[in-house]
């Protein structure tokens, strides 16, 4: 359709409204001005946003530290005369706010909803949008206007999503807290299978990633699926006869033992299944840590309060405090029962050392 500004558009095009982005033929009758085009260039302290705060960081191994915009805001405030972010601070953790004169060199205040930070939102997250009122005229303080509370998600659902949109688990994994009652009933990892030779057999444990299914020439199903375990992945293959005794077993997100033959032929391990089991696990809901007594510090004690703080849940901790004769034992309060997840493990091994965890 004719849009009549462009067909028959003003002697005068008023252009001083505003700063103008992009100034065309349009715009401009005649100039004595060259026109060049730039090309962008990257500033040298990139990123200009970078997780340099405790809580942007990492809790732990498993934890991602981050300070990036997903989704979000950025926005130029006349009024102030500054740039203002919000941000993701720590993957899907936290909302943080920074403000800058340049858009290059970011300030992180400190504000007071977590004292001492500049977290405006502690709550879980993901994809936020901020949107910056120009317009508002109340003197009142703003609020930052938060999506309703609604129902949590499943975890099963929610790692699998994470599978599905970045190809790893994130927030947890599914095998985390069954590794001893998964370890009872295998002989191997899968890392190990690369140390068995070509025929040996081998049991398994793991979760089922992918999928696929193919026919030989007398239309029999196969199978072919992923099965990792927390230290790699491996490739299994199911004959027919396998199929037609536990093929329904075989399905994505499934926590299969599976009992077989290494085969090296190829460019890399597979194994040959012969047998498949679900088995069924229950997460650990005791957690036991372990420590020598004579690092039982003052400062260790509250570092240790603070991790087992910020997972609380309905778990009982056991501290086994080590020294020259007998361990000794200690059942610590209900106020730190925790929630047995892999943010947790991570903090303490980080704290009290690798071996910290006791199965």
């Amino acid at each position: 359709m004719p849009v009549p500004y462009l067909a028959s558009p003003p002697d005068v095009i008023p252009i001083d409204v505003g700063r103008q982005l992009f100034v065309d033929d349009f715009l401009i009758e005649q100039t004595t001005l060259r026109r060049t085009h730039h090309k962008a260039t990257y500033v040298p302290n990139n990123p200009v946003l970078a997780p340099d705060r405790p809580w942007e960081k990492k809790a732990g191994k498993q934890a991602c530290p981050c300070a990036m915009v997903f989704s979000d805001g950025v926005w130029y405030d006349p009024k102030d005369r500054l740039f203002k972010i919000w941000y993701m601070g720590r993957y899907c953790e936290t909302t943080c706010y920074a403000t800058s004169e340049d858009g290059v060199h970011w300030n992180k205040p400190a504000l007071d909803v977590v004292k001492g930070t500049n977290i405006v939102d502690p709550g879980k997250r993901d994809s936020s949008t901020v949107w910056l009122d120009l317009f508002e005229t109340d003197d009142a303080p703003n609020l930052l206007h938060k999506k309703p509370d609604l129902e949590e998600w499943p975890e099963n659902e929610v790692l699998a999503f994470e599978k599905e949109m970045l190809g790893l688990y994130v927030s947890d994994h599914p095998l985390f807290g069954l590794e001893d009652a998964l370890k009872a009933r295998v002989t191997s990892s899968v890392p190990g299978l690369f140390e068995e030779s070509d025929g040996a057999a081998a049991t398994i444990g793991g979760i089922v990633s992918t999928v696929s299914r193919r026919y030989t020439r007398n239309a029999e199903l196969m199978l072919f699926f992923q099965l990792e375990d927390l230290e790699g992945g491996v490739e299994v293959v199911c004959f027919p006869r396998t199929v037609a005794e536990s093929g329904p077993l075989v399905r994505p997100d499934a926590v299969l033992v599976v009992t077989g033959r290494v085969d090296h032929r190829g460019d890399d391990v597979k194994l040959i299944a012969q047998q498949i089991s679900e088995p069924h696990l229950d997460p650990q809901r005791v957690v036991r840590l372990r420590v020598p007594a004579v690092r039982m510090s003052r400062d260790l004690v509250g570092r240790l309060r603070g991790v087992l703080g910020n997972h609380p849940g309905d778990a009982p901790v056991f501290l086994h405090m080590t020294g020259e004769g007998d361990d000794t034992v200690v059942r610590l309060g209900e106020e730190h029962m925790v929630e047995p997840r892999t943010a947790l493990y991570a903090e303490l091994r980080e704290l009290l050392g690798p071996d910290s965890i006791l199965r």
